[in-house]
């Protein structure tokens, strides 16, 4: 065998062999790479930088994005297909991103949210000032 043929084979099995499978239901689905996850990660964070210029988020908690990584939670319903759910829970808001269907498209559906976290879940102990805390 020449070099160019084995190089190519090699590259060929390296790439056949590294897909993970999930079973869903009975159903085995090609996973996401690492690499496709963190594809994922990176958009979400590029897209925190926009909402920036918007006032949507803080630039705390985008250097907070920027810093740790998003807990991380992939729903299959095809091979790579499915629904990824990212989300941030910063001291002061949970930032989530949600993508749909294809996964791995160049420019995957995605809505982005925001919820305030609870004074009780942030261990902020409530003014007992106020009347009613």
């Amino acid at each position: 065998m020449n070099k160019r043929f084995r190089f190519s084979l090699l590259l060929l099995f390296a790439v056949a062999g590294c897909t993970t499978y999930v079973e869903v239901d009975g159903r085995r689905y090609a996973a996401l790479s690492e690499s496709e996850k963190q594809s994922l990660v990176d958009l979400s964070r590029r897209t925190l930088f926009k909402h920036l210029s918007r006032n949507l988020v803080t630039r705390a908690e985008c250097e907070y994005a920027n810093r740790h990584a998003p807990e991380f939670r992939v729903t299959y319903r095809g091979d790579r297909y499915g629904s990824a759910v990212l989300v941030w829970r910063t001291p002061g808001r949970q930032l989530e991103f949600h993508y749909e269907d294809d996964l791995t498209a160049e420019i995957p559906i995605c809505s982005f949210a925001t919820m305030e976290i609870p004074d009780h879940e942030r261990r902020i102990q409530p003014d007992k000032s106020i009347p009613g805390r």
